[in-house]
């Protein structure tokens, strides 16, 4: 298939612009928790405050959008290694040292931020690399398959007698749930569904009319029972189908040059996404810290105005910075890490 370079410029906007929008989403959740180390977990807060906000997040963010940020690194996965293959290389080796490079710098973040999702994506991105070269069908068919466990062992933890998060935790963990929105990314990447063609364009709306439905009945169901035991496990069970709605409908919308570009500030957040998301760990520490919050003392109606204002300057710095240079800082340690200090794209 032939793209010119309009549509490679609405095809690369669009993945930084909900590549943006899923850091902010990730940021209101990780807010309460970013003065927490690793040696602070036995005094994680509950973040269950039982407001309005709390309910909200719970319906339309909690493990929403770091499961779109999962998808994103599977179509990230495929997108780097195509690249690298069409340059020579051996994109399966490359993508393993990637992988190294990110489990070292995640667990030195672990240290800072209990939190941090660096190292766990390198460990699950390993599974990725059997999977470049299968098929698409062979790709869907194994997304099907864990999707039923996770669902069905997920669901069967409500009519368990024992507390319900006890038989499901192989099945409804961060895990299981990165992976498949790993191998989700990896497919969307093999079909092209993120070039603006009008078959994309098909398949996006009926993956966003198979899966609306579910994530209507999902935010109806947390709303409903949020508060009570059994709400982790709703939020789990519907996480995927979620992302999936969130995906769709994303991509439907900024497929449109005209839109996309009018989100350019968030763009640019989105296209140094890694250095973002550990300045905002950084920003959020130096407020929470300022302001004299101890562990587990920042409430999720805290953390939304604190994410507004860090988000706020991500969009501000992230604008100015790539009006002088093209990577962001930490993007050009993992790219050195990954290729060797000694490499010069070409």
């Amino acid at each position: 298939m032939e793209t010119t370079n309009e549509t490679k410029n609405v095809r690369y906007l669009s993945l930084d612009i909900v590549r943006g929008l899923a850091l902010f989403g990730i940021l209101l959740i990780n807010i309460p928790v970013y003065n927490t180390g690793l040696f602070d977990m036995p005094l994680l807060p509950s973040m269950e405050e039982g407001t309005n906000v709390d309910r909200i997040l719970a319906m339309f963010v909690e493990k929403k959008f770091y499961s779109l940020f999962s998808f994103l690194f599977g179509l990230g996965f495929y997108i780097f290694a195509t690249r690298a293959e069409q340059k020579g290389r051996k994109p399966l080796a490359l993508f393993a040292r990637r992988m190294v490079a990110l489990l070292v710098l995640g667990i030195i973040h672990l240290f800072f931020f209990i939190g941090s999702i660096l190292a766990m994506y390198a460990f699950v991105g390993f599974f990725l690399l059997p999977f470049y070269r299968r098929q698409t069908k062979t790709i869907g068919y194994w997304i099907l398959g864990l999707l039923a466990v996770h669902t069905f062992g997920t669901a069967s933890g409500l009519f368990s007698v024992y507390s319900p998060m006890e038989p499901t935790l192989l099945v409804n963990n961060d895990l299981l749930i990165i992976f498949i929105l790993f191998l989700s990314g990896l497919w969307f990447g093999k079909m092209r569904l993120f070039e603006p063609t009008e078959a994309s364009r098909v398949l996006l709306v009926r993956l966003l009319v198979v899966t609306l439905p579910v994530t209507l009945i999902g935010f109806g169901v947390i709303g409903w029972t949020y508060g009570s035991i059994d709400t982790p496990l709703y939020v789990g069970l519907f996480a995927i189908p979620m992302a999936y709605t969130y995906v769709s409908g994303l991509f439907l919308v900024f497929r449109n040059e005209s839109v996309a570009r009018r989100w350019m500030p968030v763009a640019r957040v989105g296209q140094m996404a890694f250095t973002n998301y550990l300045m905002q760990n950084v920003l959020g520490l130096a407020l929470i810290t300022a302001l004299g919050y101890g562990v587990g003392e920042v409430t999720t109606t805290d953390a939304l105005w604190m994410a507004l204002v860090i988000y706020g300057i991500e969009l501000i710095w992230s604008t100015l910075y790539f009006k002088k240079w093209r990577i962001g800082p930490f993007e050009w340690i993992w790219r050195k890490m990954t290729y060797g200090f000694s490499y010069k794209p070409s």
